[in-house]
């Protein structure tokens, strides 16, 4: 399915009472900055594994102090039973690779029981014949594969212990062998790769993947800014309430829940789902007060916060957001970012 033929995709999210009223609320709570909400998020991380088989250039994985390990199937089931009622889509993955977890496809089957939109991101360095076969039976719904560069030099230097020709073969192994799951090549646009994006592009345009994704860099290594190709033009003075405060949460392996994927090592904690109940968490007092000094333009007061550039948007464009369900969204982001671009 190409981004265009997606943004006519229908699923139970799109027009359903319950779902539209939960993102039509979020955004009017958002836009009025409330700090208590009567919605409940309608996408969450779950972080499969933090353990992951590279170094990469973009990614802090080497600064991270928190234990490493994967969650337990117990912790897991118990969240999404917790959520299933208004969540939309749940992204399992966060600073590892998937495949860590020894009961990685169980859960995918387990979220797809509760008629949830799944997806992944991986490096596919690990892709095997078994995981391949796995992944395309598990029912997941949407694949994004990172491959950051169009050269073997470019790509190995980023990706620090892959193998640009292993890594090639196992993904032309998972398109030969995908029927269903929609899936997308992405390329992160960094310093390091700006001049490598339209090879990328043509190299895999008409390779079987449904999209190919020209990503935005994100620092999630506040040390790293120097791979942002456009820092010199963003305004870091502007206030801006983050909008992924009042639409998400992230669930670390070991039940940790923070605010949004940024926070790598566990740096502004919402609670703990091993012992707190996903909708206590959602109205606490840490993520209440995240929400007031967004809405108050005090963001930088929050250490998690201070470096970052705010997702927002103007409110027009909110309000006509909701009625976009989450799993639609993930479909036609490359589109939109692209036109973006332009």
């Amino acid at each position: 399915m190409s981004p265009l033929k997606a943004v006519f995709f229908m699923n139970k999210f799109t027009w359903h009472p319950r779902y539209l009223l939960n993102r039509i609320t979020q955004s009017f709570e958002y836009l009025r900055g409330t700090s208590v909400c009567r919605s409940r998020p309608n996408f969450i991380t779950l972080e499969l594994s933090n353990i992951c088989n590279l170094n990469c250039s973009m990614c802090p994985h080497s600064k991270m102090k928190r234990k490493k390990g994967s969650m337990g199937f117990s912790l897991f089931k118990k969240v999404i039973d917790q959520v299933k009622d208004y969540v939309e889509v749940v992204d399992l993955d966060l600073y590892g690779e998937f495949t860590f977890n020894p009961d990685w496809r169980k859960m995918i089957s387990y979220a797809k029981s509760r008629k949830l939109f799944t997806v992944l991101n991986t490096n596919a360095t690990l892709f095997d014949d078994d995981v391949i076969e796995n992944l395309c039976e598990s029912g997941l719904d949407f694949l994004s594969i990172s491959f950051d560069g169009a050269s073997a030099e470019v790509y190995e230097k980023i990706r620090a212990g892959a193998k640009y020709e292993k890594t090639i073969e196992n993904i032309n192994k998972f398109i030969k062998r995908n029927r269903s799951i929609f899936s997308v090549i992405q390329i992160i646009h960094t310093t390091e790769t700006e001049n490598e994006i339209e090879e990328f592009r043509n190299k895999w345009k008409k390779s079987g993947f449904d999209t190919v994704r020209v990503k935005e860099y994100i620092a999630f290594d506040p040390d790293r800014k120097d791979l942002d190709p456009h820092s010199e033009h963003k305004d870091t003075t502007k206030p801006a309430a983050c909008l992924f405060l009042w639409k998400n949460i992230v669930i670390c392996q070991d039940g940790t829940v923070v605010p949004c994927c940024v926070d790598y090592d566990n740096i502004y904690i919402l609670g703990n789902a091993n012992s707190q109940s996903i909708e206590e968490i959602w109205n606490g007092k840490p993520m209440r007060h995240i929400r007031e000094k967004h809405a108050g333009g005090e963001f930088r007061d929050i250490k998690l916060c201070k470096h970052c550039h705010p997702f927002t948007s103007n409110p027009l464009l909110i309000l006509l957001g909701a009625f976009i369900d989450d799993a639609t969204r993930r479909r036609i982001m490359p589109l939109m970012e692209k036109i973006q671009r332009k």
